[in-house]
């Protein structure tokens, strides 16, 4: 696992990624596409850099090459990823 801020190494952090991919254990992009792929990213649907309160950042599942495939450092909207960070059919 691959980590590029401190952040990612902190105990608080690792609980809430394990906490998503048990709650949500499946890619949420892949799922609309029909395809059924084990999530292993912990994504934040706005940029934790927006929040003041990294905890309160909404995440969802992504399988890593879904994450992969995101526009980093973009926060327009795409167009298969609605408001609420559920993909769009």
């Amino acid at each position: 696992m691959a980590f590029s801020h401190p952040f990612y190494k902190k105990p608080a952090w690792l609980r809430l990624r394990r906490a998503q991919l048990r709650r949500e254990p499946l890619c949420r992009i892949c799922l609309v596409h029909g395809r059924v792929t084990p999530a292993t990213v912990a994504d934040h649907i706005v940029p934790w850099r927006d929040y003041n309160e990294f905890v309160l950042n909404p995440l969802r599942s992504l399988c890593a090459s879904c994450h992969s495939g995101l526009r980093k450092g973009d926060n327009s909207p795409k167009p298969w990823i609605g408001a609420d960070g559920y993909p769009v059919p």
